[in-house]
């Protein structure tokens, strides 16, 4: 195989989900960038929707900076973290970093960050001037606030007349109230006391009816708060909320002490949802769909993790994350104080130089089951077809053999790097220039098995494969996948139209797909007729929309993988020669074929 190969210095480590098998995994990037000293809360913006530039902003604790930094999309590398001038734009640099008296938390907040500081009981505005969808200048606001302010959100007011302002709502916790500060004026409009304070880096969310929900960290406690009013509405007894956000209908609370998210429905305060998340979470970002359905999740632990729906980056002493707003690629950035570092971490696409496709139907998409025959359509360097000439299958037929298994990784240096360890070599039908028919090894399930294509030329090929207990795919009479299926009558004739079964009569379809057997078969060997080998799950047969009653389910005799069923035509399925004929087992369905019925 030839390694992809990169010049960023980065690591990628990937949430391994457990199978019943074997363990296989996504891959992330994370590139690592330099910030200041001990950064803690971080955010990203996007200036304008829906192709304006995005930037970050980190507070770094240590040396009272806050780093910013634009955003940028790399096809082969993914996000990384630029100086945030555009040197394609006809203005002033724009500086890196700005002093803010002991930084702790970044929200966006309208064309840029606000900025907490406690050491300055103030709140710093960091506002951008945008032009042509980027930043070409910005400034600095600060803004006394209260004693101790740590959380912060901005909203939009929308007053009597229709006008729209800038605010932010702030809670200080060294006296336990909320703020409310006119951003475009600089001034505190309103103090709201009773709402216990927020030590959270993303402490504080405002919903569609502008009501802020203040996750007092130490209380115990979300308050909600309506900021047109100034007063108190109701608190939400939650164990050490950490983190809220807003979502179209939703606001969403995550608990430090049970390790969880609840989802309100801000309109009548029910519960919609809850979920969990890392065990003991210090910050989380849980963008939503409008649909309402997650994203991509960060959480950062108290062990120095990064940790998604299907990411875990080791990065010590992580605190700060910031999820990317981006559908197509999951990626976040995240904090990092004892290394004094940025990372953006993103997603890596494993790429697809050949798919495997259910050997029966051609179906790719739903993936294949361990000892079903399946098809890979690629390059082999064969000059001549070579099909398999002895039973047990052999491994390797003029130089070409398939490794099912094994593992990933990806590195700075090589790129994705494949290791066959734990691998099983593919038991092989047929093999041509252009098409490899094989068995798919028992033993391995999982949603992106790796799979080694060893090519004449000595060359190699990867890619990954989804292997799911059950695929069932039906055979046909032309090698398409659709049309009149490999269907024998009760008297072992061909069905066709010219040929058709009678109803009531016992019919023989031949599939593949069904998964384990009792007793199982190795792969590559010819299925014994004593003992039959039986399937485990059971299929159900439809012909004509009608279910039809199945006497046999295993593998046929004398063959290598080739599913067998048995099933009874219904007395009153409607006739025809183009009946519809299926079979569903472990929820999969197979394609629909046809068969004769007079």
């Amino acid at each position: 195989m030839r390694p992809l190969r990169s010049v960023f210095g980065r690591t990628v480590i990937a949430f391994l989900i457990m199978s019943s098998a074997t363990v296989y995994g996504q891959y992330y990037a994370v590139n690592r960038f330099s910030a200041g000293l001990r950064p803690l809360g971080v955010a990203t913006l996007q200036v304008s929707f829906p192709s304006g530039s995005r930037y970050v902003a980190a507070a770094n604790s240590g040396d009272n900076t806050v780093s910013l930094f634009r955003l940028t999309f790399d096809q082969n590398h993914g996000f990384l973290l630029l100086p945030p001038s555009d040197p394609s734009m006809p203005a002033s640099p724009i500086p890196a970093s700005y002093q803010v008296p002991m930084p702790y938390g970044v929200v966006p907040c309208g064309a840029g960050f606000l900025v907490t500081s406690s050491a300055g009981d103030s709140v710093t505005w960091l506002k951008l001037t945008v032009y042509l969808y980027t930043a070409v200048g910005a400034e600095l606001r600060t803004i006394r606030v209260g004693p101790l302010p740590y959380s912060a959100a901005c909203y939009t007011e929308v007053n009597s007349s229709g006008s729209a302002g800038l605010k932010a709502a702030v809670s200080t916790f060294g006296d336990n109230a909320l703020s409310v500060v006119d951003l475009n004026s600089g001034t505190v409009t309103s103090r709201v006391p009773n709402v216990p304070g927020s030590r959270a880096l993303r402490g504080i969310a405002v919903d569609g009816n502008q009501v802020a929900w203040v996750a007092g960290t130490d209380g115990n406690v979300v308050t909600l708060v309506n900021l047109a009013a100034a007063k108190v509405l109701a608190s939400l007894p939650v164990l050490r909320p950490i983190a809220v956000h807003n979502y179209g209908n939703a606001v969403s609370v995550a608990s430090g002490n049970t390790s969880t998210v609840t989802l309100f429905d801000y309109r009548n305060l029910q519960v919609v949802s809850t979920f969990g998340v890392a065990a003991n979470p210090q910050d989380v970002d849980l963008p939503f769909s409008t649909s309402g359905n997650s994203v991509f999740q960060a959480v950062s632990d108290n062990s120095g993790r990064i940790v998604g729906s299907t990411l875990i980056a080791d990065l010590p002493g992580a605190l700060g994350v910031s999820v990317i707003s981006t559908q197509s690629t999951p990626a976040a950035v995240a904090t990092s104080r004892d290394t004094n570092a940025i990372y953006a971490i993103t997603r890596v696409q494993l790429p697809q130089p050949f798919g495997i496709s259910n050997g029966a139907s051609f179906a790719a998409s739903a993936g294949v089951a361990p000892g079903s025959l399946a098809s890979t359509f690629a390059d082999t360097r064969l000059g001549q077809a070579q099909p398999a000439a002895t039973l047990p299958l052999p491994t390797n037929l003029a130089g070409v053999s398939l490794r099912v298994g094994g593992t990933i990784s990806y590195t700075a240096d090589s790129g994705f790097v494949y290791s066959p360890s734990g691998s099983v070599l593919a038991p092989l039908l047929y093999v041509d220039p252009r098409q490899i028919n094989f068995q798919v090894p028992h033993g391995i399930i999982g949603d992106n098995v790796p799979i080694q294509l060893q090519r004449a030329d000595g060359s190699s090929l990867l890619a990954t494969v989804r292997i799911l207990d059950s695929v069932p795919g039906i055979f046909t009479v032309l090698p398409s996948g659709s049309g009149p299926g490999a269907v024998l009558n009760q008297n072992y004739s061909l069905n066709l139209p010219t040929n058709p079964a009678s109803r009531g009569s016992v019919i023989q379809i031949f599939a593949t797909g069904a998964g384990a057997t009792n007793p199982t078969v190795a792969a590559g060997a010819a299925a014994n007729s004593n003992p039959l080998a039986l399937t485990i799950a059971q299929p159900t047969v439809s012909i004509g929309g009608k279910t039809a009653q199945v006497q046999f389910s295993g593998l046929a005799p004398g063959f290598a993988g080739l599913w067998q069923i048995n099933a009874v035509v219904p007395a009153d399925v409607t006739l025809g020669n183009a009946v519809s004929l299926s079979m569903t087992v472990g929820g999969q369905t197979s394609n629909i074929v046809t068969i004769a019925v007079q």
